[in-house]
């Protein structure tokens, strides 16, 4: 193949694919391996949507990708792959090898195959199908808690006009679509819940109980089209209530 006929959104997809393929044989050299080639993948993603080809250290590429990401990237993606990246650097620089939980790895893809879908406006197939259940509701909870928590995030910078990245943009959000009656004080006190989970799988790097990953993944089912609905009437009632009226 010529450098001409070089499409790098379909090598980083087999690079995932490559990465799904050590997971399956679940070695720890293998489980290390695919957490190596997952975040070649999620840079690669990056450095493609920024056209950069030159070296550059990975903060300041989160750095630059932060300030130039599209509105539905939000800061907690980036700063879960910042994250991320730091468990690979374990894995790829330390002599003594930590073993690598597969939910992490889990976790990792699935948040690559977001990345992938939201930068090049391309859907992409789930890769952990052949993975188990938990791998494949994993990677649903992801998807769902994504999606959530990016239109949490895009109602509140909507609404405020507030770009402030030292704003808990979370839960300042989470207040405000209180306060609309978007969702209500149980819907707030659960969507708290099912961060503080999602953070848990990455940086405690605990292992999700099967319940609360069913449970959680299918509220984020449920309330994401509602959710949806309620924002679109708030937008319709503020467009009707703020219009100018017509002089007779």
């Amino acid at each position: 193949m010529s450098n001409s006929d070089f499409e790098p959104v379909d090598y980083i997809i087999k690079l995932i694919k490559h990465g799904t393929i050590h997971m399956e044989k679940g070695t720890p050299f293998d489980l290390h391996i695919a957490m190596i080639n997952i975040d070649n993948a999620v840079e690669l993603c990056i450095r493609t949507y920024l056209n950069i080809d030159y070296f550059i250290k990975f903060p300041k590429l989160i750095e630059i990708f932060r300030e130039k990401a599209p509105q539905h990237i939000t800061k907690e993606m980036t700063d879960n792959i910042a994250r991320f990246h730091t468990k690979r650097n374990g894995v790829y620089h330390s002599i003594k090898k930590k073993p690598i939980m597969y939910d992490i790895i889990f976790a990792y893809t699935s948040i690559a195959r977001i990345l992938l879908s939201k930068l090049f406006e391309r859907p992409v197939k789930p890769f952990l199908t052949n993975l188990g259940k938990n791998a494949q509701l994993i990677e649903q909870f992801y998807e769902y808690w994504d999606k959530v928590y990016e239109r949490l995030v895009r109602f509140y910078f909507d609404v405020t006009d507030i770009l402030d990245p030292s704003v808990d943009e979370f839960k300042e959000s989470l207040e405000l679509t209180n306060y609309c009656k978007i969702i209500e004080y149980n819907d707030v006190r659960l969507l708290q819940k099912i961060e503080r989970f999602a953070d848990d799988i990455i940086n405690r790097e605990e292992v999700p109980s099967t319940e609360d990953l069913q449970k959680f993944t299918q509220y984020l089912i449920e309330i994401y089209p509602r959710f949806k609905d309620k924002i679109s009437e708030y937008y319709d009632y503020e467009k009707t209530y703020y219009e100018p009226r017509k002089e007779f």
